[in-house]
């Protein structure tokens, strides 16, 4: 999932970047940690240590259960804030677009205040 988004935004080859089937989102008996679990388990880390994030509204509990479950032999490290600090680091393509969508929203603000009238 999200894959070609990845190729867009990151400095990693595509051999690194490791998708996970659509259908894992969102039911019952499946959940994409299980994937990843797997996915993470051929890098043999077993007694090494991997940061996650404790306070983030898309890493629940039940992904950490799943992802320690697969991994049950790491050691789970609080990493907290790690992936907001690196998210802060934009590629140029990301700027571009940030800047082509902040013209937008001035250019449509512009227009309101131009056109809004009481009633």
């Amino acid at each position: 999932m999200d894959a070609g988004s990845v190729s867009l935004t990151t400095h990693l080859g595509s051999e690194s970047v490791r998708p996970y089937a659509e259908d894992l989102v969102q039911r019952d008996g499946v959940h994409p940690m299980d994937a990843i679990g797997d996915s993470l388990a051929e890098f043999q880390l077993e007694g090494k240590r991997i940061g996650f994030e404790s306070d983030t509204y898309f890493f629940s509990f039940k992904a950490v259960e799943r992802l320690q479950a697969k991994l049950s032999n790491a050691i789970w490290v609080d990493a907290d804030l790690l992936v907001n600090w690196c998210r802060a680091v934009k590629s140029d393509l990301e700027i571009e677009a940030m800047r082509g969508a902040a013209r937008i929203a001035s250019h449509v603000m512009t227009l309101a205040c131009e056109h809004i009238a009481p009633g």
